[in-house]
């Protein structure tokens, strides 16, 4: 029943009943029951109106965007051309607001210049892969031909008549010098890297000889330093064996000499002294042979100073090349804290311009932003900042200082009113009953249906803007008087003498002016066009007669 009876969903009880009351499905329920069924309808029932709300207005702006497709827009589209050939079209008037349409508009016109940026890209890079393509079928190129000997052989060939500058002709020839170039250099570094295998094989393989030579060195001195050591091994031992020997002797003889003092204790004088002679041989055998042993000695001492002084020789050699080397790590040092130090200048000048670039970047994707959502030239930064940082472009700008983006911000902000105000006085230039006298609220009737008027949301800053546009128009209607005066060959010096002596000779004057548009623009500013008249003349008076034509040149000649 509520649903034959077109309920509203948005409406109350009080309002509907009169719709249902009568209807004999209304006593079927009790009071309360029918308002609890009347609020879960008008819960349910609202929300399919939002839908079909919702799909009605997705239907429109897809309407509107075949619209624009169909009406073949490109990147210089305005919206105002837009409006007077399609104002008429259902798909427009389905759009109620205005401002809904030129978002619709502007969104479509992004995404227009986008593929015509790109689409013109990549035809231009087409352009150019197919010119050095015909470059490349040439065989008789080399890196020292040259564009003008050359351009000549290519003028029947499409391709080359596909660039339609000739700069971009000589630019697309330069780059193809530059592949092959680099294609040669290419060529010659691969060479030489096989080259430099080759030499690398060859080093490694004299090094492999010559280790093994130095192993068939190292085996020989091996052997004879074995050879040294074991006959200084037997010396020691046969020198040991010697001074055992000694030492057995002279033991033996002093167990003999006792033997004979027991003995010859009872002997007589004669044994004594026959004794003492025995014991004087004895003292110089002993003494020959003390002799003996300390020749013996020397030279022993004398072998083992040989390899001692080649010992010392060999200490000093290590010692000398050791120095040697810590000069060299002293020197390779020296130069790593040189090296660092360039290193270090030319990374802070890197880190600059890395931030200087990031900076110039953010700035871009800033003015891109900026462009893309803010269209309204009174929104302020407050409002701006919140639906900014929505977008996923917020990001890459969030390098930039906060009175760095207030002030890109102030300029953009600055750009829109001009551009707003450039094309609210071009709309008052097209105007054909605008004058100089007309009142704002005359002019307000004839373009208030005009898209650019209503991008103004204030009637007072129009009739502000109105009021500068008639002011620079009355300048510049004074200043186009002050050319005609200037033209007029009536107007001499004498001109202000005439007037003063006769009045009617001004009135000639304005006569002649009179078939002038310039002169005739002013007629609301009576008295102001005949004191700026007035004062020319006084001024032509005050200057004099104009120099002849030919004074510089009689000047020259009298020199």
């Amino acid at each position: 029943m509520l649903r034959e009876k077109d309920v509203s969903a948005f409406s109350t009880w009080e309002k509907e009943l009169h719709k249902i009351v009568f209807d004999p499905r209304y006593l079927l329920l009790t009071s309360k029951e029918r308002k609890q069924v009347f609020e879960k309808y008008v819960k349910d029932r609202a929300e399919e109106e939002r839908k079909e709300k919702r799909n009605k207005m997705r239907q429109k702006r897809e309407d509107f965007r075949k619209l624009m497709e169909d009406a073949k827009l490109h990147g210089k589209s305005s919206f105002s051309d837009f409006c007077q050939r399609y104002g008429k079209d259902d798909r427009y008037k389905a759009i109620e607001k205005v401002r809904e349409r030129e978002s619709l508009f502007n969104e479509y016109i992004v995404d227009v210049r986008r593929r015509e940026k790109e689409e013109k890209i990549l035809k231009k890079e087409q352009i150019r892969k197919d010119f050095i393509e015909m470059l490349r079928e040439r065989s008789d190129m080399d890196r020292h031909t040259r564009w003008h000997d050359i351009k000549k052989k290519f003028d029947a060939d499409p391709r080359y008549r596909a660039v339609e500058s000739s700069n971009y002709r000589e630019e697309y020839f330069q780059d193809y010098m530059r592949i092959m170039k680099e294609e040669k250099r290419k060529q010659r570094e691969q060479k030489d890297r096989e080259r430099e295998k080759e030499r690398e094989k060859e080093r490694e393989r004299d090094r492999d000889r010559d280790r093994d030579r130095d192993r068939k060195s190292d085996r020989k001195r091996g052997r004879s330093d074995r050879s040294r050591s074991r006959s200084r091994d037997r010396d020691r031992e046969r020198n040991e064996k010697d001074k055992g020997k000694d030492r057995e002797k002279e033991k033996d003889k002093e167990r003999e000499k006792d033997k004979e003092r027991e003995k010859d204790k009872d002997k007589d004088k004669r044994k004594d002294e026959e004794a003492e002679k025995d014991k004087d041989k004895e003292k110089n055998g002993d003494s020959k042979r003390k002799h003996d042993e300390s020749d013996e000695e020397g030279e022993h001492h004398d072998d083992e100073d040989g390899p001692t002084n080649s010992e010392d020789d060999e200490a000093e050699r290590l010692q000398k090349e050791r120095e040697k080397q810590l000069r060299a790590e002293q020197s390779i040092r020296e130069r790593e804290k040189e090296v660092q130090r360039t290193l270090a200048g030319h990374l802070r000048d890197r880190d600059k311009e890395r931030e200087h670039h990031k900076r110039d970047e953010a700035i871009g994707h800033f003015n891109a932003l900026l462009t893309d959502l803010v269209r309204n030239p009174d929104l302020t930064w407050k409002e701006v900042k919140r639906q900014l940082r929505k977008d996923s472009r917020w990001e890459l700008i969030e390098t930039l200082d906060r009175d760095d983006r207030e002030k890109i911000f102030n300029e953009h902000i600055d750009t829109l009113m001009k551009r707003k105000r450039e094309k609210f006085r071009e709309m008052l230039d097209e105007l054909s009953t605008l004058e100089l006298t007309s009142s704002w609220k005359d002019i307000k009737k004839l373009i208030k249906d005009d898209p650019r008027y209503l991008k103004y949301n204030n009637s007072d800053k129009c009739e502000r803007e109105f009021r500068d546009y008639i002011k620079d128009k009355t300048l510049a209607a004074k200043t186009a008087l002050r050319e005609l005066l200037l033209e007029c060959k009536l107007i001499t010096h004498k001109s202000s003498e005439i007037v003063n002596e006769n009045p009617n000779h001004l009135k000639d004057i304005q006569d002649i002016l009179k078939n002038d548009k310039r002169y005739l623009i002013l007629d609301h500013m009576e008295e102001e066009r005949i004191t700026i008249i007035v004062n020319y003349l006084e001024e032509l008076h005050k200057r004099g007669p104009p120099p002849p034509p030919t004074a510089s040149e009689s000047t020259r000649r009298n020199k």
